[in-house]
């Protein structure tokens, strides 16, 4: 999922959704092997979602999920 101009890092939404009990996977480790000048601002703003909880269980990652990016824009 990207983030577009997402204003914290892809770790520090981890971590944010973990302690509320979303897992989400950084989008900036799929990304190893780019050189340190070749920064890219995409990889820091996506991220990697499994959709291979169950129906109820997704509804609500999906609500806490939309909570903090919404939060997290304004």
């Amino acid at each position: 999922m990207w983030l577009k101009d997402l204003p914290i890092k892809d770790t520090t939404l981890y971590d944010v959704l973990k302690s509320q009990g979303v897992f989400i996977t950084p989008g900036s480790i799929f990304f190893q092997g780019l050189n340190k000048e070749e920064e890219w601002n995409h990889k820091y703003e996506c991220t990697r979602l499994s959709l291979t909880a169950n129906e109820q269980d997704l509804r609500q990652g999906i609500k806490v999920l939309s909570t903090v990016i919404n939060a997290t824009y304004k």
